[in-house]
């Protein structure tokens, strides 16, 4: 019953998330419209366009891994091995950012 209410909480952050995401790009592509140069704005639009891809797919990642462990954690399974392995390319990937 759990895993069932974890399911459908993720669907609706996956669908909330979605809806803001959408908004705040949608407001800087708006300030973007109003600042930049006509000449600029089709380039504006394109790199708000990925930028809005890459924060969705993050989105659906992160809440996807979170529904998943939590579900499993709920049928009994040992979940601190997953976590721990999920930990280090992530600080990998924090510490590639430094340099």
């Amino acid at each position: 019953m759990v895993a069932v209410l974890v399911v459908i909480v993720a669907l609706v952050a996956l669908r909330v998330g979605r809806g803001a995401i959408r908004r705040s790009i949608a407001a800087m592509a708006a300030r973007a419209e109003a600042e930049a140069p006509a000449d600029a704005r089709e380039e504006g639009r394109k790199r708000l366009a990925t930028v809005e891809t890459l924060a969705r797919y993050a989105w659906l990642v992160f809440v996807t891994v979170v529904a998943s462990l939590t579900v499993l954690s709920q049928l009994g399974v040992d979940v601190g091995p997953a976590i721990t392995g999920l930990g280090i390319p992530f600080t990998k990937i924090g510490f590639a950012g430094f340099f």
